[in-house]
């Protein structure tokens, strides 16, 4: 037998599993930092220039960040949509 998805509860907040009840939602706070992500990215990038700190990734996964990235503007731009074996 597959196993079961968890699926919303319609009787509370929360989720109903197969033969294991409800598990409620938590809601709690986040701490969020008050700075911009794209000033840490780029201050990062500095450094690595400097020599000052390691990559946090390849060369490889940033290229294929910039792919998606261009595919889903492509996407925005002509609707049309494009297999992930030609991201390449």
């Amino acid at each position: 037998m597959p196993p079961q998805r968890p699926r919303r509860s319609e009787r509370g907040r929360g989720w109903r599993y197969a033969g294991l009840g409800m598990t409620p939602f938590v809601e709690k706070p986040l701490p969020v930092a008050d700075t911009d992500p794209l000033v840490i990215q780029l201050e990062h990038f500095c450094a690595v220039l400097k020599s000052a700190a390691t990559p946090i990734i390849t060369v490889n996964n940033a290229l294929q960040g910039l792919r998606a990235v261009e595919t889903v503007r492509r996407f925005i731009d002509t609707g049309s949509t494009i297999a992930l074996k030609d991201l390449n």
